[in-house]
Order: C-alpha cells, then sequence, then structure tokens
C-alpha cells in the first residue's frame, strides 16, 4: 500500500472518528430519572460567581436540576437556554423547565429528560437538558 492510501485512510478515520464526537455531544439522548432537588446560581464565563470568584463581566443565570436513577446514581443537569446560538434547539423556556422540574420533585414522580452533552466532573461540565415529561 502507498503512502498516499495510507495518509487518505488515517485522515478519513480520523474525520469519522471526529464526526462520531460530535453527533455524540450535539445529538439528544433520554434519561429515565426521579428528580431531587434544583437550585438556580448566577455565573459568569469563569463558572458561579462567589466570594473566590468575583464577577468579571456579563453573567446569566443558570439553572441545576438534581436527579437520581433507578441505579442509585445521582446525575446533575444544566438548564439553561440556547437561543439562537450553536447547538441549534432554539431553546428558550428554561425557566418553564425549572417548574416542571420543580414540581415533579414536589409530586414524587418518574420523570423523561431529555439533553444533550456529556457531565465531566473535573471540568465542572453539566449536560443541558432540553426538556422534560
Amino acid at each position: 500500500m502507498s503512502l498516499m492510501k495510507k495518509i487518505f485512510i488515517a485522515y478519513i478515520v480520523c474525520f469519522a472518528i471526529g464526526t462520531a464526537i460530535l453527533f455524540s455531544y450535539y445529538l439528544p439522548s433520554t434519561d429515565i430519572v426521579k428528580i431531587t432537588g434544583s437550585e438556580v446560581k448566577r455565573v459568569d464565563n469563569d463558572g458561579p460567581i462567589s466570594a473566590d470568584n468575583p464577577a468579571d463581566g456579563p453573567t446569566r443565570d443558570v439553572y441545576y436540576i438534581y436527579t437520581i436513577n433507578e441505579n442509585k446514581k445521582i446525575m446533575v443537569y444544566r438548564n439553561e437556554d440556547t437561543g439562537w446560538s450553536f447547538p441549534f434547539y432554539f431553546k428558550f423556556n428554561s425557566a418553564d423547565i425549572q417548574a416542571q422540574a420543580q414540581s415533579a420533585n414536589d409530586a414524587n414522580q418518574i420523570s423523561r429528560i431529555v439533553h444533550y452533552g456529556w457531565r465531566f466532573n473535573m471540568m465542572n461540565m453539566f449536560k443541558n437538558i432540553v426538556s422534560i415529561k
């Protein structure tokens, strides 16, 4: 096999892996969970605002929803509007979703959460909720 064919195959494999990673992050997934709590935090580009991290730019409210699944695994979800920006979920109803989560918590119901993204504890990344049923 010639060197050009090997380079071409390596390029195609890298492109396929990169595409699979992007699809894994941005396509919606579903979890069946019981909502155990929720809260709102004021954040800026550096993360949640606190005494150690004062606001140094524009701020926004980010909702967090705490859940537990049937295997007793605890998961935290972010509930933030995507607006008109990428990814194009055109989500403008994070406050309504937060109210749904609070009512499901009060009624002690099982919920189906549609989300995108990954949860990385070390990087403080959360899955973003698209809808709750």
